[in-house]
């Protein structure tokens, strides 16, 4: 990818400047998790790791899908579906800017958007990885902010939405997490 180093600054200087950084963990973790998953992950899959929460940083409370979490399911999912469209847009304007190859840009937001919910190998991969990633990085603050019975329900979503060998992976950390749930 053209100017994969410059993306990935500014990719990195858009998430610091949201609430301190408090993305950047989750966004390191994901792509340390794709590298794990998919260890010659090209820059492409590797940028869409990095940014596929970018919507957060740029729209904040915009879309608040933690609220919907448990009231309402499949307003969860609509919320999901428009944070990771948002987000690609948001990638795309930004590798226009740097002239990225067009084949390149439609497999970034092909990623992005489909980071939720996977699709081929590479989105699977992306998805795996952003469930992993919430699994090491993000249980513990999500726990303390919303509780045990809203923790419990958004431990199992992102544990079932994972592929097999994503769950292969996990089990032992959503076990380690249903200890701490159960635990404290």
């Amino acid at each position: 990818m053209k100017n994969f180093r410059e993306i990935q600054q500014e990719v990195r200087n858009i998430i610091l400047a949201y609430k301190d950084g408090k993305e950047l963990p989750h966004a390191e973790g994901i792509l340390e998790w794709v590298l794990k998953l998919k260890p010659d992950a090209d820059e492409v899959m590797r940028i869409s790791a990095f940014a596929h929460d970018i919507e957060r940083c740029v729209n904040p409370n915009k879309i608040n899908k933690d609220q919907m979490i448990k009231e309402d399911f499949p307003s969860y999912l609509i919320a999901k579906r428009e944070h990771a469209r948002i987000g690609a847009e948001v990638v795309e304007k930004i590798l226009r800017k740097y002239e990225v190859d067009e084949v390149e840009i439609k497999r970034v937001k092909y990623l992005i958007e489909n980071h939720e919910v996977g699709g081929d190998e590479d989105a699977n991969i992306v998805r795996d990885a952003d469930s992993l990633s919430y699994l090491t990085d993000n249980f513990g603050w999500y726990l303390t902010k919303h509780g045990p019975e809203r923790a419990r329900v958004k431990l199992d979503y992102m544990f079932d939405r994972m592929s097999e060998n994503g769950k292969r992976l996990g089990l032992p950390i959503y076990q380690k997490n249903l200890n701490k749930l159960y635990n404290n």
